[in-house]
């Protein structure tokens, strides 16, 4: 077990831990943004009648890449109302962006959750909300909670694994488990299949943890 002095030492990293994982928002929204137009252009029922929703949405989308977030939420919110399997996720994920944006992040975090719990959500999104909603929730809730949260998606098998690892061990970070997010960031900088970035910050932390021992020895 590391010492209290051990942890205390790296809560400064925190800072630079936060760095590292708020830059997931804009990625997940670029991914729901591209499933909403694949979804719209290719839904079979745009091309054989009038779709209601799909056009709904798309009006929606227009009021939210405009910035005009109040107007946008209350046409995700009436696309809800309607009750269709095929957009009500993507819109639950553009509302809690939303309140994101507006600092309400309780409650982004609860629709996040929400949608990565929908069995009938296609997986991408569900991936997207899971990693989105514990990159919120990492400022609040224990190593535990996040990792219960990110369970599925850090296995080896999961193509989101490297992404919700840096999250894990950020946690770790965060609540004092240094030598457990040595060893996470270990390997993800080892791993040559983990994306560019999540290497980079991972030999970044590491460095920051190998300087924090350096000085603690001293």
């Amino acid at each position: 077990m590391e010492s209290n002095n051990d942890a205390n030492s790296y809560k400064g990293k925190c800072k630079m831990g936060k760095c590292c994982y708020k830059w997931i928002a804009p990625l997940l929204i670029l991914m729901i943004l591209s499933l909403a137009i694949w979804f719209y252009l290719f839904d079979g029922s745009h091309e054989k009648k009038k779709n209601i929703v799909g056009e709904n949405f798309a009006q929606a989308l227009e009021l939210f890449n405009s910035n005009k977030l109040d107007d946008a939420r209350s046409s995700f919110e009436k696309i809800l109302s309607q009750d269709n399997k095929l957009y009500n996720p993507l819109s639950n994920m553009y509302i809690a962006s939303i309140l994101v944006a507006k600092g309400d992040t309780k409650n982004a975090a609860e629709i996040f959750l929400k949608v990565a719990n929908d069995d009938l959500a296609p997986l991408a999104v569900r991936y997207a909300a899971t990693l989105q909603a514990a990159s919120i929730l990492v400022d609040t809730s224990s190593y535990e909670e996040i990792s219960k949260i990110l369970q599925k998606l850090s296995e080896p098998s999961n193509p989101m694994h490297q992404f919700a690892n840096e999250i894990l061990g950020i946690s770790a970070l965060k609540f004092g488990k240094v030598q457990k997010a040595k060893t996470i960031f270990e390997e993800l900088a080892k791993d040559n299949n983990s994306p560019f970035g999540i290497s980079t910050r991972s030999q970044m932390i590491l460095a920051n943890i190998i300087a924090s021992d350096q000085r603690n020895k001293k």
